[in-house]
């Protein structure tokens, strides 16, 4: 019996908006072993350091990657060093053991670095434009495996551009009803 000893949480100890744990506690419990999940806008690491922990704790030998190219800045942050504070998130919380990969790139570069259907799940969480995030969705989902999930977050923000690219398939909105998260299976 392979019992997996669970690093306790510290996403709350880490400056950031994160309120999807209900949507990654279900992809992780739906997805199958050796799986590769991705997030995309890890800001400075409080949604992935929840991914890692909780996908390392499945015993599901789920590797994660994460891509930023740190260019989002908020007005708390402009005069921080946003990868900086990043890596000393990983390295403090002693998350660098359970990172797969990291890419510094935006969203329509790391896209390359994956091949068509070689991905479980990829949560977008780096943009609140609708513009940019229907020109990444096709590129993404391209990338998902059959039965994987693409999912992402700001809903306030974008769910006009995910119910215009999903057409009529269906979409599942998870979370707050201020600023719900979607996710869609790909058949």
């Amino acid at each position: 019996m392979n019992m997996q000893v669970k690093q306790p949480h510290v996403y709350k100890n880490i400056f950031g908006w994160f309120d999807f744990e209900d949507l990654y506690d279900y992809v992780i419990d739906k997805t199958e072993y050796n799986a590769h999940f991705v997030e995309v806008g890890v800001f400075l690491g409080k949604s992935l350091s929840y991914l890692l922990i909780e996908s390392a704790a499945s015993g599901k030998n789920i590797q994660v990657d994460g891509v930023d190219d740190f260019s989002v800045i908020t007005h708390e942050y402009k005069t921080k060093n946003l990868k900086e504070e990043f890596w000393q998130n990983v390295y403090q919380y002693k998350l660098d053991n359970l990172l797969n990969d990291f890419h510094e790139l935006p969203s329509n570069k790391a896209i390359h670095q994956y091949k068509k259907e070689s991905l479980d799940f990829v949560f977008l969480d780096y943009t609140l434009e609708s513009g940019m995030l229907l020109n990444d969705l096709p590129e993404w989902l391209r990338k998902i495996k059959p039965g994987g999930f693409l999912a992402g977050h700001d809903g306030q923000y974008l769910k006009h551009a995910v119910d215009r690219f999903f057409d009529k398939k269906e979409v599942v909105w998870m979370g707050s009803n201020e600023n719900p998260s979607w996710l869609f299976r790909k058949e």
